[in-house]
């Protein structure tokens, strides 16, 4: 059985987090662990995560809820929760006002320090309707040529393929930037090039799914073309796989998926390149080596 691990703030935003997860986790039963850090000295808190695992229980998942003291480093508190028993998932919202136990900053450092599983990082919602309405059924999934680049589409079929949505590649091409002098980065370098990169992976996975393609060339930061693409086309959520042992590292597509974990106006999923022996999600591997 799958496990998630949720953390909630037992504020406005856990409406929002729970949505997301629910979103991920679709009709089948998961293991759910609910965590809460900080003081409770009035038992608020406790008692909206308790209200929060009544409604998942009846809704078919097994849930545990986790208190603890409070820690000044949030994100190392998320990773070893993670850990023990592995979960497959981490989701948390994105605090714009920096208050709570998950500040804003705790995102970003979740998803550099997650060892084990990908994150899942929404963000705040304005209303409560577009919380309540939240679903997955359209994913862009961005590509920059590279093959851990493209684990990411193995994230997004594994969640395609039981949540019964589609799938949308996207590859952007910085207008004026000298072609990457990495081998795991193959250089693309224009809009053609992306186009010719697509078709190759369109053909790579015919045998599994027919997903649309969108190449382009732009000026503006890749991290906003993805986002401006992602409100065009309607995706529900952008899956971008980290690049580097440590995480979101600040070069290549590692810069990018940095970039939405902050500004994103749609939910993310960051994914971590590991070993296919060392990921679950459910019956299946979240993530393959190619």
């Amino acid at each position: 059985m799958p496990k998630i691990l949720i953390a909630l703030d037992a504020g406005p935003t856990s409406a929002t987090t729970l949505a997301g997860a629910r979103a991920i986790m679709g009709n089948v039963p998961w293991t759910v662990r609910l965590i809460y850090s900080g003081h409770d000295p009035e038992g608020t808190a406790r008692a909206y995560l308790d209200a929060a695992a009544a409604d998942l229980k009846e809704e078919g998942h097994f849930v545990t809820v986790v208190m603890t003291a409070g820690t000044s480093d949030a994100a190392h508190m998320l990773q070893r929760a993670s850990i023990s028993p592995r979960m497959d998932i981490v989701v948390l919202t994105r605090q714009e006002s920096g208050e709570g136990w998950i500040d804003a900053e705790v995102p970003v450092a979740v998803a550099r320090r997650s060892q084990f599983c990908p994150v899942l990082i929404m963000p705040a919602q304005s209303t409560p309707e577009a919380t309540a309405s939240y679903q997955v059924g359209h994913l862009l999934v961005a590509l920059d040529g590279s093959a851990t680049a493209e684990l990411g589409i193995d994230v997004s079929l594994t969640l395609a393929e039981r949540l019964g949505a589609r799938v949308t590649v996207m590859t952007v091409a910085e207008a004026g930037k000298a072609p990457g002098s990495q081998a795991e980065l193959p250089a693309i370098a224009t809009a053609a090039d992306a186009e010719v990169y697509l078709d190759g992976v369109g053909q790579r996975y015919a045998d599994r799914v027919q997903f649309a393609r969108v190449a382009r060339q732009t000026s503006q930061p890749v991290s906003a073309a993805l986002a401006q693409e992602a409100r065009r086309r309607g995706a529900h959520l952008i899956v971008i796989t980290s690049h580097g042992a440590g995480g979101v590292r600040k070069s290549g597509l590692g810069q990018v998926a940095e970039a939405l974990a902050r500004t994103a106006p749609v939910p993310v999923l960051i994914a971590r390149p590991i070993p296919t022996s060392q990921v679950r999600f459910g019956r299946g591997a979240l993530l393959k080596s190619r």
